[in-house]
């Protein structure tokens, strides 16, 4: 999925909190916001066990939602029966690599109108009763700081650097040893060598 693709979903988030402004009943909205939530089936289809969806619901009136290793934070309008997600912004991102992110739940948000809560799961439905959504309890979940991403990357690098200047110590080491042993065996030659010469030399020179 796009950058744009994304600002174009939470635009449209915006303007239908510009259009849709009912009232809050804090009792009515507090009956989500006791459990939080993760995508059963979106769509009819159940997401794969890789993918990550989870919505957290509070009061008064926000929630958090994170969609895999991206994070987001926003305010919901409760009225009966009927629930919009009003704003949305990304806070955070918790990716190695680029974002996995996809569209599909983001796109469920802007056509969500009402909630039911059935057993112990939660549906998400148009205005004219089509289900959108099936949510069942999860764990919570925490946003990490928005400078987590930067601070793995930070951590990574120093580790990297430390793991170089082991290996190039550890070359060293070895080039010095090499080294020694090389110097050891040029003395040993040069006094071998100076043995033998040592006696013809002493019989050259005698008197006669």
């Amino acid at each position: 999925m796009t950058k744009h693709s994304i600002s174009a979903i939470i635009s449209g988030l915006f303007v239908v909190s510009s259009v849709w402004a009912g009232p809050v009943s804090g009792d009515q909205s507090s009956e989500i916001s006791k459990t939080v939530w993760a995508v059963a089936k979106l769509n009819g289809d159940r997401p794969e066990e890789s993918h990550t969806r989870k919505i957290a619901f509070s009061s008064p009136q926000e929630f958090k939602l994170q969609i895999d290793c991206d994070y987001y934070k926003g305010r919901y309008q409760v009225e009966g029966d009927a629930l919009r997600i009003s704003t949305l912004t990304k806070v955070a991102s918790d990716c190695d690599a680029e974002s996995k992110n996809d569209a599909l739940f983001l796109n469920a948000l802007l056509v969500v109108e009402r909630y039911e809560l059935v057993n112990n799961g939660l549906k998400f439905l148009t205005s004219d009763g089509a289900l959108v959504a099936s949510l069942d309890p999860t764990s919570t979940f925490d946003v990490p700081s928005s400078q987590s991403k930067a601070s793995k990357k930070h951590g990574k690098h120093q580790k990297a650097q430390k793991i170089q200047t082991a290996k190039t110590g550890k070359k060293g080491k070895k080039s010095k040893a090499m080294g020694k042993a090389s110097a050891t065996k040029t003395g040993v030659a040069k006094s071998s060598a100076a043995k033998k010469t040592s006696p013809k030399q002493g019989k050259q020179h005698k008197p006669k």
